[in-house]
């Protein structure tokens, strides 16, 4: 007997159909970031409900001071906080994508790879729809205009209807500024401390001639999980937190060794315990020692302890693109002389834009004078061999420019 066809064409389609899947999303690499890529079926709509589904929220920006940027291996600025509270407001996680340009970055929202265009910008597109965050008083500002897009402002595709009501709903110029005060502080250079009490250097006022710092013991016990000289540690905490164990800055650091949370916690330091003097300086010593291996490539112990301060205050990643800047244009990576330059240009959207630059916007200039000061200070140290005083703090433009090249101890070669 032979079968018929229509019938045996019929259940093929329908076992097809079945296997479709509408919404899958993949992971690719674009701007030295993982991002989402979503296939679709017959163009269907992926709004809110999917996204809740999914679990995460994926954002494009440009990096920068107002955008985002990374501090301490945390994330920081305006936009940032604005969609990370959000996302926490839908009980999702957010992921972010840097970009070079509007052009990728709208580039990538018409794809459906992300949901929003993390960036305030004018114009008005009959694919995109203004929504959350305005670059205006949306209280004052009537909502027929910024309907109207004249004002600058995130956005989303013009089908995803769900999600512009919740940004929109979610959104308000208070909730901005409370949100924001917190990076403000964090990217003022000068008065970066919720609280910072310094201690008295030691021996000065009668205290131990031959001390430097209340902790010299914790120091010197921790030292070889750094693989620094102790008086470098010291060098380092004076210039952290002054010595006191309850210092906190704007950014979140905390202690005397000013460890983000997030740090400490990869430490096994959690809660409270991050306020424990000796505890803190274990934690930030075992981080020096990771950094020591994150820049072992750096031969020359020496010229890596530059690359290890400027990490730990900057992050390791920064520094990295630093050095990928300066390889690019024929300098030496391995010169903290050579890197450095490349330090403050990280702060220019010419430089921090570039495809290379995997980690965008740094203040390179707080991160410069902080090498400088360690290294002047630790200087002193070991060519005194007493306390340090306040009141004569070295600067770049002096004794760190003397000729004097330190002795590089034993467990930093």
């Amino acid at each position: 007997m032979t079968l018929r066809p229509y019938p045996l064409v019929a259940v093929l389609m329908l076992l097809a159909s079945c296997q479709e899947r509408p919404n899958v999303r993949h992971t690719s690499s674009m701007f030295g970031q993982e991002e989402d890529t979503i296939t679709t079926a017959d163009e269907m709509i992926y709004d809110l409900p999917d996204i809740i589904d999914g679990g995460e929220l994926l954002v494009a920006t440009i990096s920068g001071p107002k955008t985002y940027f990374e501090y301490r291996g945390e994330e920081f600025g305006e936009m940032y906080q604005l969609a990370n509270h959000f996302a926490q407001s839908q009980g999702l996680r957010l992921r972010v994508t840097l970009v070079a340009d509007t052009t990728q970055l709208l580039d990538l929202l018409t794809k459906g790879t992300v949901d929003i265009a993390m960036l305030e910008i004018a114009g008005h597109d009959r694919d995109f729809r203004h929504c959350g965050a305005f670059a205006c008083d949306t209280l004052t500002t009537p909502s027929a205009q910024r309907k109207a897009s004249l004002w600058p402002s995130w956005l989303v595709r013009r089908e995803c209807t769900a999600l512009a009501a919740a940004l929109d709903a979610w959104y308000s110029p208070s909730l901005r500024a409370t949100l924001c005060v917190a990076t403000a502080e964090a990217t003022r250079q000068e008065s970066g401390y919720k609280r910072r009490r310094e201690l008295p250097m030691m021996g000065v006022g009668g205290q131990d001639k031959n001390a430097l710092s209340p902790y010299d013991h914790a120091f010197r016990q921790y030292a070889p999980h750094s693989g620094f000289d102790w008086r470098l540690l010291v060098s380092i905490a004076w210039q952290e937190s002054g010595f006191d164990p309850e210092a906190e800055s704007y950014a979140g650091a905390k202690g005397i060794m000013q460890l983000m949370p997030r740090t400490a916690a990869r430490y096994g330091l959690e809660g409270d315990a991050i306020w424990n003097p000796e505890r803190n300086i274990e934690a930030g010593c075992k981080h020096i020692g990771r950094l020591q291996q994150a820049f072992r490539d750096i031969t020359d112990p020496y010229e890596r302890i530059h690359y290890i301060l400027a990490a730990y205050n900057g992050g390791e990643g920064h520094i990295k693109d630093a050095m990928t800047l300066a390889k690019a244009e024929g300098q030496d990576p391995m010169k903290w002389s050579q890197v450095s330059p490349y330090l403050l240009r990280l702060s220019d959207p010419t430089y921090y834009t570039r495809p290379d630059v995997k980690h965008g916007y740094m203040r390179g200039t707080e991160t410069a004078t902080y090498v400088d000061r360690i290294m002047a200070r630790w200087n002193e140290y070991n060519a005194t061999g007493r306390g340090f005083d306040i009141h004569s703090t070295p600067t770049p433009g002096n004794s760190h420019n003397r000729k004097q090249r330190l002795v590089v101890p034993s467990e930093m070669r």
